[in-house]
């Protein structure tokens, strides 16, 4: 009956030394690693500005771009023969469906003769 007894208490003694040797290991590396991951990280900063660099300069094109549209569009909305000191408008009337059932004559009157011998 000793046996089972030995075996109880030796069982979670192993699983906490596996456990804390684990932990061990891992705190030794973490040196290394911290140099690893700050060279990450200033690699993710330099992208970082890059993007945001590029965003800038993108966004700036868009706005010029925007400019020149709104420019050309200024000019076509005048009428090609406008004249000095009258007013002109452009209003957009939105097209008006209806629905109407309509009958279709399909195919004409027709007469057919059979002549049987």
């Amino acid at each position: 009956m000793s046996r089972p007894g030995k075996q109880r208490l030796i069982l979670p003694a192993l699983v906490a030394t596996a456990a804390l040797s684990g932990c061990a290991s891992m705190q030794g590396s973490t040196g290394g690693d911290q140099a690893a991951i700050a060279e990450k990280d200033k690699e993710i900063a330099a992208l970082n500005s890059q993007v945001n660099q590029m965003q800038n300069s993108l966004t700036a094109e868009q706005r010029a771009r925007l400019q020149l549209e709104a420019r050309g569009a200024e000019v076509e909305m005048l009428p090609q023969n406008a004249k000095p000191g009258e007013c002109y408008a452009r209003a957009f009337v939105p097209p008006v469906y209806k629905t109407e059932n309509v009958r279709v004559l399909k195919s004409d009157a027709s007469e057919r003769i059979d002549v049987v011998p």
